[in-house]
């Protein structure tokens, strides 16, 4: 089915989204000023429009590339759970494919872990590979390991022990 936009709300925050999946039905927007109205909207010529537009064929849903634009949009208003804050920390998203590797969520979370104890709390360890998985241009591959995530340890991470890490 296609995707409709059909939510209008105002929050006094600015991380209103803990869900990226969900976010693509809210276009969001900050306001820099107070919303001018005009005195009186004329609802039956706002109505008489809608239907023109409509009876004309005009597209009223969101393809594809629409969505994706109004979920990269909605990335700035999007919480971040602790793990996911604990994983920034730690890890970054490489652009250059020779400054990461890949790793399992299993492994990211035993080095998280270890530098954290239990300051990170995890239900599963599926739920982790999710929030994982959600992450912007973080890339994944399948292997006989799992899933695999390319990863890069941030220098100032104080992690150690050994990093069997799989190389592109």
């Amino acid at each position: 089915l296609p995707r409709v936009a059909s939510f209008i709300a105002t929050a006094n925050v600015s991380d209103v989204f803990s869900d990226p999946s969900g976010c693509r039905r809210f276009i969001a927007v900050t306001l820099t000023a107070p919303v001018r109205l005009p005195g009186h909207i004329d609802y039956d010529q706002l109505y008489a429009q809608a239907v023109a537009e409509l009876e004309s064929g005009r597209r009223y849903w969101f393809d594809e590339a629409d969505t994706q634009a109004i979920m990269q949009n909605n990335v700035q208003y999007q919480q971040r759970t602790p793990a996911e804050a604990l994983f920034f920390e730690c890890f970054s998203v490489p652009k250059d494919l020779v400054k990461g590797a890949y790793m399992t969520a299993a492994s990211i979370f035993s080095l998280l872990h270890q530098r954290y104890g239990s300051q990170l709390r995890l239900t599963s360890l599926s739920h982790f590979g999710r929030m994982l998985a959600n992450i912007p241009n973080l890339q994944s591959k399948h292997s006989a390991h799992g899933t695999e995530y390319f990863v890069s340890v941030r220098s100032s991470a104080g992690l150690t022990g050994s990093l069997a890490l799989n190389r592109k």
